[in-house]
């Protein structure tokens, strides 16, 4: 066992010293809610503020040898996450423009094109649940009122990582990278926001490092952004799991998305390979049952504390055939053949101003699929920018 990073022996990796040293009694896993059987809200673990988690001096850790880095080596990145904290902070206690203005016809697309025009690679929309919410977390007054009357809406988005630096995982320059894009989408969730706002909306934008108020991933899956990997993290279609989530919260009554079933769940029972490549052995084969949810599940105590030795890890996701950019509309392709027949479900699928493109209307056929393919048509939704801008 190593002093301060980890080591590898037969029976597999072994946390440092000071990592044990550090860590709570109570086990991640039994926080997160792992064997429970009853549905509850998530427990804060990590990335909150100190006060609200057991796990603070593990996270102490990971941050001592992450944020010296970034502030030495990357000084701008560091400033604009010092900003974005504090434009957070300010758009929490704004009021909407009073004079409340129209968004033409269709709201949900204009609300969607504009987050793409601010740099989102793919949007989905759903509403608040109150099982989301971190335990000892309230949202704002207006936003619980809105939750209680079935109004409070979530805009999803996803930033896409930059490709080399994803594909060098684990590497500070994917590590980077993950922070990098953290901020990218924090900036769009807050232009977003103050963007509603002035149309006399209220609204709130959230993105990482540090979480908010609730969890992104079970609101992210029902907006249609994609599926939850055996890696424990999303995985659509377009961006395999190259991505990081940030969102909006609003009162502007928006159409809702569907859940996406791209065939990815089926994927992911049968292919090993991310379980294979996990140096600490984390993901396991097949779902576990979390606080009244049958889900994939990496386990707590074995990911993080070889996360804390390299800055973050990503091996799970550059190894995920979905992240393979010259295969992933093969794979995607094979799987709706293999899940739905011939046949595409649209239904079950993010709407076309989410992920998928539609040629028609109705049902899509992987016939069809070819013809589009051959003409040049793109499989996946890419908006008109041209669109009507309010």
């Amino acid at each position: 066992m190593g002093f301060w990073i980890g080591e590898h022996t037969d029976d597999g990796y072994q946390a440092p010293w000071i990592y044990r040293f550090l860590k709570p009694e109570i086990s991640g896993n039994d926080m997160n809610g792992l064997g429970e059987t009853e549905l509850r809200r998530p427990t804060p673990i990590l990335w909150h503020r100190l006060k609200y988690i057991n796990h603070k001096w593990v996270q102490l850790l990971f941050q001592s040898r992450f944020r010296p880095r970034i502030i030495l080596r990357h000084t701008a990145m560091a400033k604009h996450f010092i900003t974005m904290k504090s434009r957070k902070k300010k758009l929490k206690k704004a009021l909407p423009n009073p004079k409340v203005q129209v968004l033409g016809e269709n709201p949900t697309k204009i609300v969607k094109d504009k987050a793409v025009e601010l740099g989102s690679e793919t949007v989905g929309i759903t509403k608040m649940r109150p099982e989301w919410i971190f335990e000892s977390y309230e949202i704002p007054d207006w936003a619980q009122q809105a939750l209680d009357e079935d109004r409070l809406y979530l805009v999803l988005m996803a930033v896409q990582h930059e490709k080399e630096s994803f594909e060098s995982s684990p590497s500070w320059a994917f590590s980077k990278e993950i922070a990098n894009q953290y901020n990218q989408g924090s900036d769009i969730a807050i232009q977003l926001a103050q963007w509603l706002l002035n149309k006399g909306y209220r609204a709130y934008g959230h993105g990482g490092p540090e979480a908010g108020e609730f969890t992104l991933t079970p609101a992210a899956i029902e907006a249609g952004i994609g599926e939850l990997g055996k890696h424990g993290s999303l995985i659509n279609p377009k961006l395999g799991g190259n991505f990081r989530v940030a969102c909006v919260y609003t009162t502007l009554e928006l159409e809702t998305d569907n859940a996406a079933e791209f065939g990815i769940d089926d994927f992911c029972m049968r292919c090993q390979i991310c379980t294979k490549e996990c140096p600490p052995d984390a993901i396991s084969d097949g779902k576990k049952m979390v606080r009244g949810v049958e889900k994939f599940y990496v386990d707590f105590e074995k990911c993080f504390p070889y996360m804390t030795d390299h800055y973050g890890c990503g091996i799970c996701l550059r190894v995920c055939p979905w992240s393979q950019e010259k295969i992933v509309e093969k794979v995607f392709r094979k799987q709706q053949k293999r899940v739905f027949g011939n046949e595409i479900r649209k239904d079950l699928i993010a709407t076309e101003h989410s992920v998928y493109n539609p040629l028609n209307a109705g049902i899509i056929n992987g016939v069809e699929a070819q013809q589009a393919k051959a003409a040049g048509e793109p499989l996946f939704y890419q908006p008109d920018m041209a669109a009507e801008k309010v």
